[in-house]
């Protein structure tokens, strides 16, 4: 009890004592019971009202609705390289103000899985080629997207196929293959690379096209050069060739080389081409080569020079004539795509062809052609060198080369077709 209002009981007290001295003691009592009760009562109700207020929160937060998601933000990736892998993070934020992380929570989906992928549930993107895709990201009927850029592959490298001797008065066109950043080679066409001699008086090359002329006996440095890259070749140029009584050319052969994909499928097959390089400076291809695989376990090659993928990994190839070896022919064995259907395409159906044509055909079977053009001074200008085909994730693309010639433009008018390549029975 506060000394105030025990001081004003024992005022109220003392004055009811001169009336009533025997009742000042039980005054004073009386009044201190009336305030215990007092205090009491108010306790109780303070208890009373901070358990009903309690009671109300609980209630209002086992019934109030949960929050709704209202926004989802993408991490920002512009752009990637072919086979670069990038992970997407997506965050949620939802009508109580809460941010919460939500990149294994919602579906992610590519516009454009040729150009770039993404797995579904992690939200892990992969370039595939240069070029746009929108990737989008959905959760509670909420969908936001990005713009994905996958740039082109850099050139890493270059090599000049190996040109050897060059006989004084004939010519030859170089070839320059880049080495780039996808994993991928290729030739590179005219305009691509820029060539030099280090002795013209020798051996002259066109600074554009690669054609290499053979002005003197002696060894000349060919140097070809793209994108701060470079790589050089030595060529020797003989003395002209003299010929027999019959008029027959006396060269021999000197080296050769081995023409084809740099890729086999699992359980596919790819055929290669053996072309024989002579010292007088001409070349063909040679129809009874041996053929050696480095590991038959990995990739077997038959007589004819057809490889096939035994189990993915890598593996090279030679072929031998006359003495002669040429060099080492790398091949890559993927693993086998469950998107592509076993298909067998034959490069001599097509080679020599009209490009317009070729495209045409295989566009019809459902696959992908890219055309490349290279400059070739021995093929008229729109027909195809070669076809190069390859399983990628979205099924069989086929890079097909064709000459750009000295003449000039692409031909477009297709004329009429012929046999179309067949797809052997799924194993």
């Amino acid at each position: 009890m506060n000394a105030p209002f025990q001081r004003t009981l024992a005022a109220i007290a003392e004055e009811r004592s001169r009336d009533h001295p025997a009742d000042a003691e039980r005054a004073l009592q009386r009044g201190m019971d009336r305030y215990r009760r007092r205090i009491h009562l108010a306790y109780g109700v303070c208890v009373a009202a901070a358990v009903l207020l309690v009671g109300l929160l609980f209630m209002a937060h086992q019934f109030a609705p949960d929050p709704t998601l209202k926004d989802i933000v993408i991490s920002e990736v512009r752009e990637l390289p072919p086979k670069a892998e990038v992970q997407l993070t997506a965050t949620g934020i939802y009508s109580n103000g809460d941010h919460r992380e939500l990149t294994e929570s919602v579906r992610w989906e590519s516009d454009n899985s040729a150009i770039a992928t993404v797995d579904a549930a992690t939200g892990k993107i992969t370039g595939m080629k240069p070029g746009d895709a929108t990737v989008a990201a959905s959760a509670d009927g909420i969908t936001r997207q990005i713009r994905i850029t996958v740039t082109a592959a850099k050139l890493e490298g270059i090599e000049i196929h190996d040109p050897g001797k060059l006989e004084q008065g004939k010519t030859l066109s170089l070839v320059a293959m880049g080495k780039f950043s996808d994993d991928t080679e290729r030739k590179l066409g005219a305009g691509a690379v820029k060539w030099d001699s280090d002795k013209p008086e020798v051996a002259a090359v066109d600074p554009k096209t690669g054609k290499l002329t053979g002005k003197s006996p002696g060894e000349v440095t060919i140097t070809a050069s793209a994108d701060g890259k470079k790589d050089s070749a030595k060529v020797t140029v003989t003395a002209a060739s003299t010929r027999t009584p019959t008029g027959s050319p006396a060269s021999k052969l000197e080296r050769i080389e081995i023409s084809g994909p740099g890729t086999v499928m699992e359980g596919r097959t790819a055929s290669y081409k053996a072309t024989g390089m002579y010292s007088d400076g001409s070349q063909k291809d040679l129809a009874s080569v041996t053929w050696e695989s480095s590991d038959p376990a990995t990739a077997k090659i038959d007589s004819t020079g057809v490889v096939t993928g035994v189990v993915s990994g890598e593996v090279t190839i030679t072929a031998s004539q006359s003495g002669v070896t040429s060099k080492p022919k790398h091949i890559s064995v993927a693993a086998a795509s469950p998107t592509c259907t076993p298909l067998t395409v034959s490069p001599n159906a097509y080679i020599g062809r009209p490009v317009g044509d070729v495209k045409a055909e295989l566009t019809a079977l459902g696959l992908e052609p890219v055309l490349e053009g290279q400059t070739n001074e021995q093929a008229e200008a729109g027909l195809v060198l070669d076809v190069d085909p390859k399983c990628t994730t979205d099924g069989w693309r086929i890079t097909v080369y064709y000459s750009s010639g000295p003449a000039g433009p692409l031909p477009t008018d297709p004329s009429t077709p012929w046999p179309l390549p067949t797809a052997p029975p799924a194993p």
